[in-house]
């Protein structure tokens, strides 16, 4: 083989894992939002409502019952532990051991739980 070859080669080689380099990168620069920044959160929780409100549809169909009126009660600093505080002080004020009984709020059909914190700081401002 002769020299001019080897180097034609090498130059080919190189050119090949250039564009490799350059697909791999700009494929990775169109990657998903990732968990700390606030576009991921409005996405998923957008994407949540649009399955939650198209599943909603179909049992309404199926059932061909549609709610006239939804009540929304929000426990704001109600995190886990003072949920099980509560039960455990309720359930005791009754003659119980503790968790024998579940609040009333937990037994309705449709529970939701919200966490909120700040990406960049313990406080969270408003």
């Amino acid at each position: 083989m002769t020299l001019c070859c080897i180097l034609v080669r090498r130059d080919v080689i190189m050119l090949v894992v250039w564009i490799i380099s350059a697909f791999l990168l700009e494929a990775g620069a169109k990657q998903e939002p990732r968990e700390e920044y606030a576009e991921y959160w409005i996405k998923s929780g957008q994407e949540r409502l649009r399955f939650e409100i198209q599943r909603q549809k179909e049992g309404a169909k199926l059932r061909e019952k549609v709610a006239k009126n939804v009540i929304l009660f929000l426990g704001d600093g109600m995190g886990m532990s003072t949920i099980t505080a509560a039960r455990i002080y309720k359930n005791q004020r009754a003659g119980g051991y503790g968790e024998e009984k579940e609040l009333s709020f937990e037994e309705f059909p449709y529970i939701g739980l919200s966490k909120t914190y700040e990406v960049n700081s313990q406080v969270i401002r408003y």
